[in-house]
């Protein structure tokens, strides 16, 4: 019996470890560039930094993300960020990273948050003219990342 209860412990206590959020970290903030643009930050929204190869995900890149209105310190992926909710479009985002045999550069535009980019159609760029003149004053503009994931795509490198 005692062996039996030492046995189950020993369970829990491994099983702790693996829970989701146990090993979570707080995200990873971004430094401004200028306090005109700090005070333009309404919030934040917690995104995934992944990275995958041609064979699927890649951990353990290491990554750099800036754009002329922010920086972040190098983050291993995959790793969380808070990136800024701000009023007004921001800069777009440039993400590079490397890993063994791998490197990759992208960028990420941003978006009215709330609202993936679609297709455009004839009347949906009538209805994007109209709403964008007022989504550039809103302050709800955010680096556009998919399901709360930004997934940089690593290439070979030469």
């Amino acid at each position: 019996m005692k062996a039996q209860a030492l046995a189950a412990a020993a369970l829990i206590a491994l099983g702790a470890c693996t829970l989701p959020g146990a090993q979570d970290s707080a995200p990873t903030q971004p430094a401004f560039k200028t306090e005109s643009f700090a005070a333009r930050v309404s919030g934040y929204r917690n995104v995934t930094v992944a990275t995958k190869g041609p064979a699927g995900a890649v951990a353990g890149a290491r990554c750099t993300l800036s754009s002329d209105d922010l920086t972040y310190p190098e983050i291993v992926t995959p790793a969380k960020i808070a990136l800024p909710k701000v009023k007004g479009k921001p800069a777009p985002l440039f993400v590079r990273c490397t890993a063994p045999g791998f490197t990759a550069a992208e960028r990420y535009d941003a978006a009215v948050d709330g609202r993936a980019p679609l297709l455009p159609t004839p009347v949906g760029l009538v209805v994007a003219g109209v709403g964008y003149a007022a989504a550039e004053a809103s302050d709800r503009w955010i680096h556009y990342a998919r399901r709360g994931k930004l997934t940089v795509d690593l290439k070979p490198a030469p």
